[in-house]
């Protein structure tokens, strides 16, 4: 369920950084966002919330999206991504 593109990257150091940061995982009915905890959407990837909430059981699968990723700037999350 990771996409990663450098050492930084790897699943274990993203949860070190990023455990309380709140990512957008889509929107609400109403189409508000809906943010969820970096820690949060870790265990949902892993699997650890039972096979009823596992990512890879998911017809509609959460992912982490940004909106502002590319206007802050290489080096925002992984300054040795290219």
């Amino acid at each position: 369920p990771f996409a990663l593109c450098s050492k930084d990257w790897q699943p274990e150091r993203l949860l070190r950084r990023f455990a309380n940061h709140k990512f957008k995982v889509g929107n609400d009915d109403d189409g508000y966002p809906v943010r969820v905890k970096f820690k949060h959407f870790y265990t949902y990837c892993r699997g650890e919330l039972g096979d009823a909430e596992c990512a890879s059981a998911d017809d509609s699968p959460l992912y982490v999206f940004d909106g502002t990723f590319a206007n802050r700037g290489r080096g925002a999350v992984a300054p040795d991504a290219e």
